[in-house]
């Protein structure tokens, strides 16, 4: 009697097939369990006494999933090859823990794999099929949402976000009156500066730092009043739709400005 799937796991596998291109199967059936990977991974380094924590350990969880379901091997002698598929939601919370808790996406892996295995493109696809079914960190869940909804990560409302720029033009404008201050909405401007929303939330001071070094320049530069949120956690998530929603729309709001270039302040996945 075969064993019964939960309709989240299910989804996972069906989808799992769409997401497999040249790249992810090369890198999948390409690793030889060299080990050489394991030395370079700082979440090795930092616990080094759980071999749960080592790349190829952490790529198998994937691997072993796609052998039992799109490798012949893997469906003929699961055994052999270690081929395991996933059945119940408790499956998809193991996962989750490797694939968002264990491993960043950082390629030191593979710079030092001998074989090319880029645990990373398979590590986000993996991510993404589990945000597919709604299984992720919390976190990762509620700035997602803030990004579809409100248009940026940190939640910020259009009001309060001009707002803060006013303020900090303001204050900029005190210290030197011939300061011009944080241009809002300038069109044909040379540079569409676009920043991360925690600036705006908790450290304004790093636009008003910005805005000096600009206007010491001499720069022709503005910041949008919409879609300025540079960060983009479908780019993290493994969401192919968030990310590109959120891409696409910090796009066109530099053609609509009709910037010349964009300007982007510091994030790992921006």
């Amino acid at each position: 009697m075969a064993k019964e799937r939960s309709y989240r796991a299910q989804k996972v596998i069906d989808r799992l097939g769409k997401k497999l291109n040249r790249q992810i199967v090369g890198s999948l059936v390409a690793c030889v369990h060299c080990g050489n990977c394991t030395d370079s991974c700082h979440y090795v380094l930092a616990n080094p006494g759980d071999p749960t924590y080592a790349p190829a350990y952490k790529a198998d969880k994937i691997r072993s999933l796609f052998k039992r379901h799109y490798d012949w091997t893997g469906r003929i002698f699961p055994w052999w090859v270690h081929a395991k598929s996933i059945y119940t939601d408790e499956d998809l919370e193991e996962l989750k823990d490797t694939v968002f808790g264990k491993c960043t996406n950082c390629r030191r892996c593979t710079i030092n794999c001998p074989m090319g295995v880029d645990l990373a493109i398979f590590n986000r696809m993996a991510r993404g099929l589990l945000v597919s079914v709604g299984v992720m960190p919390e976190g990762v869940a509620v700035v997602s949402k803030d990004q579809w909804e409100i248009g940026n990560q940190m939640g910020v409302l259009k009001e309060d976000y001009v707002d803060t720029l006013e303020w900090l033009s303001e204050e900029m404008q005190m210290e030197d009156p011939q300061s011009p201050g944080i241009p809002i909405d300038v069109r044909d401007a040379d540079v569409v500066y676009s920043i991360n929303p925690r600036e705006v939330k908790y450290d304004p001071r790093t636009i008003s730092d910005a805005a000096l070094i600009f206007n010491a320049a001499g720069e022709n530069w503005t910041m949008p009043s919409e879609d300025w949120d540079m960060t983009n956690f479908g780019l993290f998530s493994g969401d192919d739709d968030l990310g590109g929603g959120v891409a696409r729309r910090l796009y066109e709001k530099v053609v609509e400005l009709r910037g010349k270039k964009l300007v982007i302040s510091e994030c790992g996945h921006g």
